[in-house]
């Protein structure tokens, strides 16, 4: 038995390939997206003095899930410049400022107002980025300069790119 190699032959086949090129573009917008749970009414029940002018907390009152491909920013706003208030002596004056909001692991509440308040920041990525998933805390202290009554106010929450 007899075995004939050419290298020729080899070298050939290695290079027998045939190439063609194609160019793929994609125009990736920033994309920005948040979910807040629960999107239900949050109810303030004072029931002594101290409540009232040292402010009703309620804990975790919603969860906030971020996902953004920029660095970005959430701020928060009133949609009217005073509470609305509804009863025989209920005032007309009542700001936002007497809600505050804060991060559940941070220190600081910080005052709502008309106009855009920054709340909180954070890094791009999904809910799994560190700081993009979070609970957050609100306190209102109408102090005494309000009449008795029912008030009630809505919240604008924006996400911005930085």
């Amino acid at each position: 038995m007899v075995f004939l190699c050419s290298s020729d032959l080899v070298f050939a086949q290695k290079n027998k390939e045939d190439f063609e090129n194609t160019q793929v573009r994609l125009n990736l917008s920033p994309a920005l997206e948040f979910e807040m749970d629960p999107k239900t009414e949050i109810s303030f029940k004072f029931i002594t003095s101290d409540d009232i002018e040292n402010g009703v907390i309620k804990n975790q009152f919603a969860r906030f899930r971020i996902k953004a491909t920029r660095p970005w920013t959430l701020s928060v706003k009133s949609l009217t410049p005073y509470f609305s208030g509804s009863g025989t002596y209920a005032s007309q004056d009542m700001p936002p400022s007497v809600l505050e909001i804060k991060k559940t692991t941070s220190g600081e509440y910080i005052p709502l107002a008309y106009s855009d308040v920054r709340l909180f920041t954070g890094n791009r990525g999904g809910n799994f980025t560190p700081g993009n998933d979070f609970k957050a805390d609100i306190k209102f202290t109408p102090g005494f300069n309000y009449n008795e009554g029912y008030y009630f106010i809505t919240l604008v929450y924006t996400l911005t790119a930085l």
